[in-house]
């Protein structure tokens, strides 16, 4: 009954475009640097990162919003550093991009904030600091001053700022592209993801690295199966779950074995009409437990399946985010759109998602599947959105743009704020 509740309040919420950062521009305008690439808010939701092409990490922070009596949150600028530059691989003899591929906040410490990040090679930690910059009053009279007394003159803050340090460094691993950096609730461990592997890291012993999970290929050209993002439970030390390209996910428990190719739990293969486009279609690009740990939300190109982690033989619920997308699969495949991956995030209540789409809309529903609501995003803070029934079907005009691509989502860890990423821009919805 609590669980209905929830549902139904959320579901009526009344969304609003509260905030955007970045300037409106043509797609062809953009440089590639300036978008962003990947972004995570901390774990109280009191700060926002965003990183970029370029390997920055932009920092914002929480203030509440003065002008509304509804209480929305308002973010603004903190700070800035630089976490990755472009680098070379002296073995494969390839360049290194500088670009994030992923944010994960750990604890915070006193005044002491803490995340990591990773470009394709190399995760880092990294501490930003509260620095406080004091100055002395002198005194206004010489009067109560004695000789054998010793009075300080007072200090008074007059500025403060943050300044970032590497901590550490935790390289010379994977041999490919790391996609998914994920916590470990005991704040001590977080594991990392590329293509074939799965590793568990010690934060305190950058030495001290177990391989969970591999993909064994003699070669290369066998590779018919990847391992496309990993998540951690949110709240026990020993359940994590992975997906793979071919729309599998499997839930493992360290509990049981290190040898999860034989003890994972792993879900049945959804049924397809079986054609050329099906391998783009079933493959996961993102998976999240939600924030209870009773359902895994996993995103493929055209869908939202939600599953149940205590039975994984078929989705607790599909959605079809938007079907007139199937009509231009053709053009999608021809413009390399189809190898596009898209994030999801979950609600703090774990009874909704958000997660992106083309054209600048990106999509709220539920899990349940009772309400599909696709918004688009403007610079004129206006609330535009659409409830999307099932079947839905529209003919897609000239001008619905592939170019402008939503593929990074949040939702805020405590409260009804997401923050949608298009390009160099960055919006925030309140409810």
């Amino acid at each position: 009954m609590f669980t209905q509740s929830i549902n139904m309040n959320i579901s009526k919420l009344d969304w609003k475009f509260t905030q955007v950062f970045g300037d409106r521009s043509v797609v062809e305008r953009v440089q590639k640097e300036d978008i962003i690439s990947a972004m995570a808010f901390s774990q109280r939701g009191n700060f926002m990162a965003l990183g970029d092409n370029a390997g920055r990490l932009i920092v914002f922070e929480k203030s509440q919003h003065k002008k509304s009596k509804k209480g929305y949150l308002e973010f603004s600028y903190l700070t800035e550093l630089q976490s990755h530059l472009p680098d070379f691989d002296v073995l494969k003899s390839q360049d290194i991009d500088a670009h994030i591929n992923s944010i994960q906040w750990l604890k915070r410490e006193g005044h002491n904030m803490f995340l990591l990040s990773t470009n394709d090679k190399t995760v880092k930690l990294w501490k930003i600091g509260e620095k406080r910059i004091k100055k002395s009053v002198p005194f206004e009279s010489k009067m109560g001053l004695k000789k054998d007394v010793l009075s300080m003159p007072p200090l008074v803050e007059i500025d403060k700022g943050y300044t970032p340090s590497l901590k550490r460094t935790f390289s010379n691993l994977h041999t490919y592209t790391i996609n998914t950096i994920s916590v470990v609730p005991n704040g001590e461990n977080f594991i990392t993801s590329d293509d074939v592997g799965i590793y568990l890291w010690n934060l305190e012993r950058p030495e001290r690295v177990l391989r969970l999970f591999e993909l064994n290929y003699k070669r290369q050209d066998e590779m018919q199966k990847l391992i496309t993002c990993c998540d951690f439970h949110p709240t026990n030390d020993f359940s994590f779950t992975f997906s793979t390209s071919d729309g599998i996910l499997s839930l493992c428990d360290l509990r049981v074995s290190k040898n999860f190719q034989n003890t994972a739990k792993k879900s049945k293969p959804v049924e397809m009409v079986n054609n050329f486009f099906t391998p783009f279609l079933k493959n996961i690009s993102n998976v999240k437990f939600t924030p209870d740990g009773k359902f895994l939300v996993a995103r493929d190109y055209l869908s939202v399946k939600t599953w149940d982690v205590r039975n994984l033989d078929k989705p607790y619920r599909v959605t079809n985010l938007y079907e007139p997308l199937k009509s231009r699969l053709c053009d999608l495949f021809d413009k390399d759109h189809v190898y596009d991956k898209f994030k999801v995030s979950t609600s703090p209540c774990s009874t909704h998602y958000v997660t992106g789409l083309y054209n600048n809309r990106f999509h709220i529903a539920d899990i349940a599947g009772e309400r599909n609501l696709q918004f688009e995003l403007n610079f004129q803070r206006k609330t535009i959105f659409n409830k999307i029934p099932d079947n839905y079907f529209e003919t897609l005009g000239g001008n619905f743009d592939f170019n402008k691509k939503v593929l990074l989502t949040a939702w805020h860890p405590q409260t009804n704020c997401v923050a949608i990423a298009s390009l160099n821009c960055l919006f925030f919805y309140n409810a």
